[in-house]
């Protein structure tokens, strides 16, 4: 079917199946209230992405993120929690604090 008018669908509840839908558009808009996704694999290739969110909680069993310039973090309090070990590398590394910097453990290694 090809038409040159635009094609309103209203309808309480509409299934759709397929073993593949293919959607091109040059803008899409969307308002939905609950989005629930159930998704084997996902891939985006996304060009600029702008998001906010009230919260964010992610669950990962693993999680590599690689940033190729300028990664920053903007925080009013961050927390870094591991059981085993916290590692900052690089070829300058800076540490600083306006009032205090504080540093515990049973052994310090410095030099």
């Amino acid at each position: 079917i090809s038409l040159n008018t635009p094609v309103s669908l209203s309808s309480p509840r509409i299934h759709l199946a397929a073993q593949q839908i293919n959607l091109v558009a040059n803008e899409m808009t969307s308002n939905i209230g609950v989005l629930k996704r159930l998704i084997g694999h996902a891939e985006d290739i996304v060009g600029n992405l702008v998001a906010s969110f009230d919260k964010i909680f992610i669950r990962a069993n693993s999680s590599i993120r690689r940033v190729e310039d300028l990664d920053e973090l903007s925080a009013g309090h961050v927390k870094i929690d591991s059981p085993a070990l916290v590692e900052i590398s690089g070829e300058v590394t800076t540490i600083s604090g306006e009032e205090l910097i504080k540093m515990q453990g049973q052994q310090i290694h410095m030099g």
